[in-house]
């Protein structure tokens, strides 16, 4: 038997967008998009992000960029750091309110409100068509529909 040390990805930066790119490419592939490459400021995130996750949170994130990707350009600068925030958030709140003596965390709820956001975003970015939405965010309009419904946002735009 033998020991296999492996560091943690924050600490092999240089491995981050091979890593990445090789997740957009499986995703592309299986999901049947196009595959593309990131740009420089989505590099940038990819980079400086700490990565509290390791490897896991990469592949999440990197199967939610796929998803999001076809958003307008201006629409997905604002979602990824939202993205990578959200996927982040359990160990981020973790550590701010291990002091505390909490022995519960309701991570849910903090999902759910970036959820809401990021589909309200949407529905105004594509003046409230939901059909353009649902496209927009990468979901079924029945998808999108039934989320709409958890949320109560067909009441909110009335």
């Amino acid at each position: 038997m033998f020991k296999v040390v492996v560091p943690p990805l924050r600490d092999r930066k240089d491995d981050i967008l091979q890593i990445a790119e090789s997740f957009i490419k499986r995703f592309c592939s299986s999901s049947g998009k196009p595959y593309f490459c990131l740009s420089e400021e989505e590099n940038c995130f990819f980079e400086e992000y700490s990565w509290p996750g390791n490897i896991r949170e990469l592949r999440n994130i990197c199967e939610r960029y796929v998803a999001l990707k076809n958003l307008e350009e201006r629409q997905f600068k604002r979602i990824l750091p939202h993205i990578m925030k959200d996927e982040g958030s359990y160990e981020n709140t973790r550590n701010e309110n291990a002091d505390l003596g909490n022995s519960f965390i309701d991570i849910g709820k903090e999902k759910k409100q970036k959820e809401l956001g990021i589909i309200l975003t949407a529905l105004k970015d594509n003046s409230y068509n939901k059909s353009k939405t649902a496209e927009a965010l990468g979901v079924s309009r029945v998808t999108l529909w039934r989320k709409m419904k958890a949320f109560n946002i067909d009441t909110m735009l009335k």
